[in-house]
């Protein structure tokens, strides 16, 4: 027989639970400008985009087709970036043809 190994419950966290999460690295945005000033700015920029809807309240949600074009996209659209959660709508379809 083996001897029994200490519980787990003596290991402590590396972080506590409670301490806020740091940003993580995403593609998607949510900018406080009309969907076309988006398309047009990453036209510009030569940035590739994989989905862009436009929300309920007013501003444009972008996912960049990488995360390099999304660090672009957040330097060029910094000024307009909407912090905090935002209602979005159900998924509609789009022809994807016009972003590119």
């Amino acid at each position: 027989m083996t001897a029994p190994h200490k519980a787990a419950a003596t290991r402590t966290p590396s972080r506590p639970w409670t301490e806020p999460m740091e940003a993580r690295l995403t593609r998607a945005m949510n900018l406080d400008l009309p969907e076309q000033a988006v398309i047009d700015g990453c036209r510009r920029k030569g940035i590739t985009i994989s989905a862009l809807e436009t929300l309920p309240a007013g501003g444009t949600h972008l996912v960049c087709v990488t995360i390099e074009g999304a660090d672009l996209a957040r330097d060029l659209f910094k000024q307009a970036i909407i912090a905090g959660r935002v209602r979005r709508s159900s998924f509609q379809r789009i022809d994807t043809t016009r972003l590119r």
